[in-house]
């Protein structure tokens, strides 16, 4: 954040929060036309040549736009600390990967037992290290500030959501009703309609309040399609579905654009560059553990029929609206405080 100004702060990772949404929907998007048109004969393998494209034009903008900074004090790094979070996260993501699959042996729930068992061990090596040098991964003194860790459960609850509901909805329009891929991209486009009509209100009233409504309303987004597949089973159509996403799109555009600001409100100037380093890993690994514990909750049920199957995987991305919902009376009543907390 250091080449804006300490005023366009706040504004810039409004538009971060936006630029993300934007980003989660063009993927599927994209994927379901490079499918549908079988690019070069590769089927879905097409989808990922998308990054390459991408990553090409990134560099490319970053070299061109992104300013040069440099520390005033060269930071050492933490490969301690790397390693203990890159365990901990494989120790809990392996086996709700694929335990279903491999029959749940007793050795994955040993390494889900040794991956919890690592965190406070993770923690205190990060109070050592930052004792030592100042140098730690994660500085301890962010999660003294109790809006910060309810910012980082927010953002965890709302990504696992967001990304395990379109993942498994996706899934059962293609594989149970059997609609084609780009039937089920261009519905999805309700989605970023709905964030597009409500994101611009967000950055001008950033606060936990929207944060909390936004969530909500995603909630009841998940709400409308569990009654529509619960209802209509294989009559199910595009306005259902459009209706649904519409409405989850609104609540994702008062929620996402400005979470990352709201969870920083109160994190010091001097914390502020790794506290908002830490809630975009919490992003990612939301996104991830999401579709980890839905697929897994999908595929275990999945005996009863390919719709109930989906209804309760839909009850839990429900779940995790609701439960961001109910945090954010943690967090600070407006976001990122100008000039005093401004990020470096």
């Amino acid at each position: 954040m250091a080449m804006f100004e300490p005023h366009e702060r706040a504004r810039a990772f409004a538009a971060l929060g936006a630029v993300l949404s934007a980003g989660s929907v063009s993927g599927p998007l994209l994927g379901g036309l490079l499918t549908e048109y079988n690019l070069a004969g590769l089927g879905w393998r097409a989808i990922f040549l998308i990054n390459v494209p991408v990553g090409v034009v990134t560099f490319w903008l970053a070299r061109r736009v992104v300013p040069g900074t440099r520390s005033p004090h060269r930071p050492r790094l933490d490969l301690v600390g790397a390693l203990l979070v890159g365990l901990i996260a494989s120790g809990v993501m392996y086996p709700l990967v694929q335990g279903r699959e491999d029959g749940w042996p007793g050795w994955m729930f040993a390494v889900m037992a040794g991956a919890v068992l690592a965190v406070p061990g993770f923690a205190a090596h990060q109070r050592w290290r930052h004792r030592l040098d100042g140098s730690a991964l994660v500085p301890p003194a962010l999660f003294a500030h109790r809006s910060f860790v309810a910012g980082l459960v927010v953002a965890l609850l709302v990504f696992s959501g967001v990304t395990s509901f379109f993942l498994m909805l996706t899934y059962h329009l293609q594989s149970g009703l059997g609609w084609p891929p780009l039937h089920v991209a261009l519905v999805t486009l309700a989605w970023p309609v709905g964030i597009i009509a409500t994101t611009r209100f967000a950055l001008r009233r950033t606060g936990r309040g929207l944060v909390g409504a936004g969530a909500a309303v995603m909630a009841a987004g998940v709400l409308l399609m569990i009654i529509s597949v619960t209802v209509l089973g294989a009559e199910l159509s595009w306005p259902h579905v459009v209706a649904a996403e519409l409405v989850i799109g609104l609540g994702m555009g008062l929620c996402v654009p400005i979470l990352a600001a709201v969870a920083l409100g109160e994190v010091p100037t001097g914390d502020a560059g790794a506290g908002s380093g830490v809630v975009n890993t919490a992003i990612q690994l939301g996104t991830a553990l999401g579709i980890a514990v839905v697929g897994m909750i999908f595929f275990s049920s999945a005996g009863g029929g390919f719709g109930a199957a989906t209804a309760t995987t839909l009850w839990c991305n429900a779940a995790f609206f609701c439960a961001a919902a109910l945090a954010t009376p943690l967090l600070p009543g407006r976001g990122v405080r100008e000039p005093d907390q401004a990020v470096r």
